[in-house]
C-alpha cells in the first residue's frame, strides 16, 4: 500500500476538515458518504442555518459597501434568507424535518 495519497485520487478530488471529521469518526461513514455517494437528507435545521446565514452575509456586505438605513439592512437580510430557504427547499427532494417544523 502507498504511503501518500495524491489529491487526484481522492473520492472528490480534495480533502476538508468534514472528510476528515467524518473518516476519524465512522471510516464505514466516510466510505458510505464519499465513495459509494449516498447521502442523508438534511436536517430542517441545516436549512433554516444556510438562510441565515446568507441574509446575514448579504446584509453586513450591503452595509459595509452601500451604507443604508437599518430598516433597508434588515429588508436585504430578510429576502436573502427567505429566498435561500426557499431555493433549498425547492433543491432537495426530502428533508427531514424537526419535530414542530412545518414543510407547507
Amino acid at each position: 500500500m502507498e504511503e501518500t495519497l495524491e489529491l487526484k485520487q481522492l473520492p472528490l478530488g480534495y480533502i476538508s476538515y468534514s472528510q476528515i471529521r467524518m473518516y476519524k469518526r465512522c471510516p464505514w461513514q466516510y466510505k458510505l458518504r464519499y465513495i459509494d455517494g449516498l447521502k442523508m437528507k438534511p436536517k430542517s435545521n441545516l436549512i433554516l442555518g444556510t438562510g441565515i446565514h446568507e441574509g446575514l452575509t448579504a446584509g453586513f456586505s450591503e452595509k459595509k459597501n452601500k451604507g443604508g438605513s437599518d430598516k433597508h439592512i434588515r429588508q436585504v437580510i430578510v429576502d436573502k434568507a427567505v429566498n435561500t430557504i426557499e431555493e433549498l427547499i425547492k433543491q432537495e427532494q426530502e428533508i427531514e424535518w424537526s419535530e414542530g417544523d412545518d414543510d407547507a
